[in-house]
């Protein structure tokens, strides 16, 4: 299975590049619309780029069009020189493209590094493919039927996209041959002889009549048809089965007997002529021929979809694979035509259109990993199995460690002060491989010593600036799979030639292993010595002690017994099983932690004294969270991909009564953590003081500033570049409410934590203490950074506490005493609300029928009272209904249900909704072939952005003998039920006293728009130097801050969002350039149906880059608002003035602290 990364997209690299990425002309890759004429008029609004492996390249990159969000991932792949293999992927039966990967056999020496999904195929049926296929130079199935276009790949690499045709024949007793018609086909021929064999690839074959099996060139079976919904299995290897269609042949076939001398042949041949290709996939429109895109416009297929492709340079060598995802909020996808010109933008001479829409499929490994990522974000919402794709293969390298990728829990490179943030490094071989060999200096004994790595604690080297780390040596920990790398991080360069055999640390004192959710556990794991010698190592060499007999693997410490398989620790007698800490006397059965003195049963929590019977961290108990759920990131900035919740063990807890909250602290960390599989442990250090970082990766962060962190083990090095933000001072749960449907389900939350200028990270598990009642749900570390919680009963609503503890109890201040946890006062806390078990919420009872409008609706009978009847006429079409006002849906509903009292006419009937950001969607119900009164379940689009509103109810009917009609009544939404989540509000510092304002250097007012004029000529004279309105003036600078109006008028896909995007770049180059610019301010009228929140995440994205890279200021300040507010994320500033009165605002734009000082309208009226 994959490892699923979190399906975002990254911020543009924060970059003294900034200028030239917002002058940048739109790039080549650019992607169209529907029916566009010129898709170059989108532009580009971010990109990753990652090597895969050598001649391999992954670009994965976004784009604002005029009508539409894309998002686009593209394999670039050199298949001359590199070693490079393009091979048929798949052959037994539909599989998700990453089961398929993983049982490819790459062949000795080679290794699968990425796929994609391939040819269509028959959904409905078999799961067969369509086209053509060839693998390992052997036909495996012909196309269905005739000829089929294909892609295929020579024995030299090289590919082509091609005709494939079937050639073959049966020769029956007597010598009379017969063409064949079908070999392995999903659509068996109507005319002639088809041979199934053993690679048919899928599992039941599509023929249900009369059929022989042929062995050794003779019958050796005679089946008779197959009847019901039975189907025949696949034959088994060495075993033909040969059907036939038609009369003719059916009578040739009906003759045969066993024992009957029957030959069968089939190969393919390529159109044209030409060598086949030894590995080929089909696929159906041509895109690019002979370096010309094709035009598909009014073709069956060419409506934009998400979609799969591949194209092919001139002379073959430069193969390109690409998804572009669609029928999401994130991407909507590209028409056949725009997709064939993207792929000539792209560079191919010959491209070919593969199966797309929830089929699209693009994995790419990680440096360092087997498993491949999935990169796309299917439509579906999770992978489709596929029959087959195409898999691409290179060279095994070394296994030696030649380099680290370092990933951050979570995903993001920043921490808080006094908080953690988990490094994860994993090691890759000189051509960014697994790492399979280990070094010497990972088997060699390490030579007793101090620990030369800092443990989590208070800075060593006062005073500000950066601080670097580096990773030293450490023992491989358990856990589960690391987090997905984040995409924000750059792909590690090969580490030219093996590493050498050297760095090898001292050993240290017990090292802290880390697991899942990154707290950390004192002791050994099973097979390894606790300071990193390796159990089982011989006693050469090893100086006894006076008194003391030697252990093998164990260097004695004076006055202390060795245990075997425990390294003693000065003044500590050790307990078997137990690995010792200094200072703390264990307990037998107990792994003891630093600082915390153990009870008896109770496995103790860094910084938190146990209590007997109350069992406190994650990690402990047999149970699991079942089955992965597959959930989108919350950020609208983000690609909304999917992440697997992976089974990890529950929290533990005290079993409090009905209705109480379990003891704080239940759920204060992971028990063990990621660090390093494989044999290749890095070394971590930091130098410097502004954060310190222990031996699994657990890096403390103590103060503002930039951190570089390094691991090295040898030759190989890895570096992460982490930013310490502020200190914490607010924090929320993403998301803020979760239901679920029944008991059992699990879903993933994260906290969401924000300094005062409103830079965002992630608060891991391990610095949280939350409160939840342990009889209806269980939380658990997820191991990414976040949580998974797991409803425990059918029905319940609840509410989970999240306290961080603050830099000082993160540390080990905090305490549980008997059932409650004391914290210091700096401690911020956030609040989820839970639910589980559906119930019916009613969105219309319809008694208010008559006031719905629409062509063929009316007030009829309901059940009971009144109801709403649809009336079509015998000639088909349809008719439908608008509310007064469109019915708004809960948030957290999984369906909508309707009563129809159908009329068995085979009317459909629907309900349309518009989605958070305007765009409309269509639940369509089933054909009523029914009579009588019935309810119906809509379920609605997981994908689709909330929240949802009711805007029409129709119905849709072909052409029948009589008008059609039905009655409908309660149209309700079914829902989990939660409560309310208590978010506390506090001032912005930017809201000021009319004094304060005063001070500024100078000030402006913002006025509602309805008031214009009267603002305009109230403005002079009224101690401001002018007045804005919302959008009515061009962009224009002032005193130091460059103002950029917006109109919103247009919505985000209908244009207006490429218009302003492309403004506000244009605005941002200029101030950049200009030395007497010190802020911008960006002023648009309230339009949240205009805007979507794509868009004004993009601006914010912007501006937030701009205050990042040149030092200036930015605001969004927003007009007619429904009331006032301020804040600031990642440093810019927020305003939103009411409809009513007017905002006065003092401005600085060169000021050492905030540049903008807001006097609410309220209190500008007094």
């Amino acid at each position: 299975m994959p490892i699923l990364r979190p399906s975002f997209r990254p911020l543009l690299p924060f970059l003294s590049l900034l200028l030239t990425v917002l002058l940048a002309a739109p790039a080549a890759h650019a992607g169209g619309g529907s029916g566009e004429k010129d898709a170059e008029v989108g532009i580009e609004t971010a990109r990753t780029t990652r090597q895969i492996a050598p001649g391999v390249l992954l670009e994965s990159y976004d784009r604002l069009e005029a009508d539409r969000w894309l998002r686009i991932d593209e394999l670039d792949v050199r298949l001359a020189g590199s070693g490079v293999r393009a091979e048929y992927l798949g052959g037994r039966g539909p599989a998700t493209v990453a089961d398929s990967a993983a049982r490819h056999p790459a062949g000795p020496g080679r290794r699968v590094v990425a796929a994609v999904n391939g040819d269509f195929f028959d959904i409905r049926g078999t799961g067969a493919p369509l086209g053509p296929g060839i693998g390992a130079g052997r036909l495996l199935h012909a196309a269905s039927p005739g000829a089929g276009r294909a892609v295929g790949f020579g024995a030299d690499g090289a590919g082509r996209v091609l005709g494939l045709t079937l050639d073959g024949s049966v020769t029956l007793p007597g010598g009379a041959v017969r063409p064949l018609a079908g070999f392995n086909t999903a659509l068996p021929p109507a005319e002639g002889f088809a041979a199934y064999t053993s690679d048919w690839p899928a599992d039941r074959l599509p023929v249900p009549g009369p059929a022989v099996e042929l062995r050794d060139g003779r019958v050796s079976a005679v089946r008779a048809a197959v009847r019901g919904p039975a189907r025949r299995k696949r034959p088994a290897p060495g075993t033909t089965l040969l059907v036939a269609g038609g009369t003719g042949a059916a009578s040739e076939l009906a003759a045969l007997r066993p024992g009957d001398a029957v030959g069968v042949t089939a190969r393919a041949l390529a159109a044209g002529g030409g060598p086949l290709p030894v590995g080929a996939i089909g696929g159906r429109e041509a895109l690019v021929v002979a370096g010309v895109p094709q035009n598909h416009d009014g073709e069956p297929n060419d409506a934009a979809a998400p979609r799969t492709a591949v194209g092919l340079s001139r002379d073959g060598r430069r193969l390109r694979l690409v998804t572009v995802d669609g029928r999401q909020r994130d991407s909507g996808g590209l028409t056949l035509t725009a997709l064939g010109r993207m792929m000539h933008r792209l560079g191919a001479h010959e491209a070919l259109n593969l199966d797309g829409g929830g089929s699209s499929t693009l994995l790419a490994a990680l440096a360092g990993e087997t498993a491949l990522t999935l990169e796309n974000s299917p439509s579906d919402g999770r992978p489709r199995p596929v029959p087959n794709g195409l898999v691409l293969t290179v060279p095994a390298g070394p296994g030696r460690a030649g380099g680290y990728r370092i990933d951050p829990i979570g995903g993001a490179a920043r921490a808080f002060p006094g908080l953690t943030r988990t490094l994860r490094a994993t090691p890759y071989d000189p051509t960014l491989g697994p790492v399979t060999t280990p070094t010497p200096d990972q088997v060699t004994t390490p030579t007793p010593g101090p620990d030369p790595v800092p443990t989590p604690g208070p800075a060593s080297a006062p005073g500000p600036g950066p601080a670097s780390a580096q990773a030293r040596a450490s023992r491989p920990a358990p856990g589960p799979a690391r987090a997905p790398v984040p995409a924000s991080a750059s792909a590690p360069a090969p580490a030219p030639g093996p590493t050498p055999a050297s760095d090898s640390a001292p050993a240290s004192a017990p090292v802290a292993a880390r697991a899942a959710g990154g707290a950390s556990a004192v002791g050994a794991a099973p097979g390894h010595m606790a300071g990193a010698a390796a159990a089982g190592t011989a006693d050469a060499g090893i100086t006894p002690a006076p008194g003391i007999t030697p252990v093998p693997g164990i260097t004695p410490v004076p006055g202390i017994t060795p245990v075997p398989g425990i390294t003693p620790v000065p003044g500590i007698t050790p307990v078997p099983g137990v690995a010792p800490v200094p200072g703390v006397a264990p307990v037998p059965g107990v792994a003891p932690v630093p600082g915390v003195a153990p009870v008896p049963g109770v496995a103790p929590v860094p910084g938190v004294a146990p209590v007997p019977g109350v069992a406190t961290g994650f990690g402990a108990g047999p149970a699991r969270v079942p089955a992965p759920v597959f959930l989108p990131v919350a950020d609208p900035a983000s690609r909304a991909v999917l992440a697997p919740a992976p089974a990890v063990p529950p929290a533990r807890a005290s079993a409090p009564g009905p209705g109480s909250l379990a003891v704080a602290g239940t759920v204060a960390g992971a028990a063990s953590g990621g660090g390093i599989r494989r044999g290749a442990e890095p070394v971590w250090v930091v130098q410097g003081g502004g954060a310190r970082i222990d031996s699994g990766g657990g890096l403390r962060a103590l103060r503002p500033g930039r951190v570089t962190v390094h691991a090295r083990r040898g030759a190989a090095r890895g570096t992460l570049r982490l930013d310490v933000l502020g200190p914490l001072v607010r924090v929320r749960a993403v998301p803020e409410r979760i239901g679920f449907t029944e008991e059992g389900e699990s879903a993933r939350f994260v906290l969401t934590g924000r300094d005062a200028q409103g830079a965002a990270a992630v608060v891991e598990p391990r610095d949280v203490d939350v409160e939840f009642d342990r009889s209806q749900w269980s939380v658990a570390d997820d191991g990414l950074g976040g949580f998974t919680v797991t409803a425990r009963v059918p029905h319940a609503t609840g509410k989970l506490r999240a306290t961080v503890r603050d830099a000082a109890s993160a540390r080990g201040a905090a305490a549980v005493r008997g059932a409650a946890t004391v914290r210091g006062a700096a401690s911020v806390t956030a609040e989820l609300a839970l639910g589980v078990g559906l119930s019916d919420l009613p969105l219309a009872d319809l008694e208010d029928a008559g006031r719905w409008t629409g062509p063929g609706a009316a007030s009829g009978a309901g059940r009971p009272g009144r109801g709403l009847a649809l009336t079509l006429p015998a000639d088909g079409g349809s008719a439908g209904a608008t509310p007064p006002v469109p019915l708004p849906v809960p948030d957290l509903a999984r369906s909508l249900s309707l009563w129809v009292n159908g009329d068995g006419s085979g009317t459909r009937p629907a309900v349309e909704l518009a989605d958070g950001d305007g765009a409309l969607t269509t639940l369509r119900g089933p054909a009523v072939d029914w009579t009588g009164w019935r309810e119906i379940a809509l379920p609605l689009p997981a994908m689709a952005e909330r929240p949802f509103a009711v805007t029409r109810i129709a119905a849709t009917a072909t052409a029948g003998p009589n008008p059609a009609r039905l009655l409908l009544d309660t149209l309700a939404a079914r829902t989990p039920p939660t409560g309310s989540v208590r978010t506390p509000e506090t001032p912005d510092p930017v809201v000021a006293t009319a004094a304060e304002v005063n001070s500024r250097p100078w000030r402006f007012a913002v006025d509602p728009p309805a008031g214009r004029a009267a603002a305009a000529a109230s403005a002079r004279g009224a101690g401001v130097d002018f007045s804005l309105t919302g959008s009515t003036r061009p962009a224009f600078a002032h005193r130091g801050v460059r103002f950029l109006p917006l109109d919103s008028t247009h919505r985000t896909l209908a244009g207006g969002g490429l218009v302003r995007i492309k403004a506000l770049r244009t605005v941002l180059a200029a101030a950049a350039r200009e030395p007497g610019t010190g802020a911008v301010a960006v002023v648009e009228p309230y339009a949240p149906q205009a805007v979507d929140g794509k868009e004004a995440a993009l601006r914010l994205r912007l501006l937030a880059e701009f205050r990042r890279a040149t030092g200036r200021r930015a605001a969004v300040i927003t007009v007619g608002a429904p009331r006032f507010a301020a804040g600031r994320e990642e440093g810019v500033l927020l305003v939103s003035t009411p409809r009513t009165g007017r905002t006065v605002i003092g401005v600085d734009g060169f000021a050492a602290g905030d540049w903008l000082s807001v006097l609410p309208a309220v209190r500008a009226g007094r």
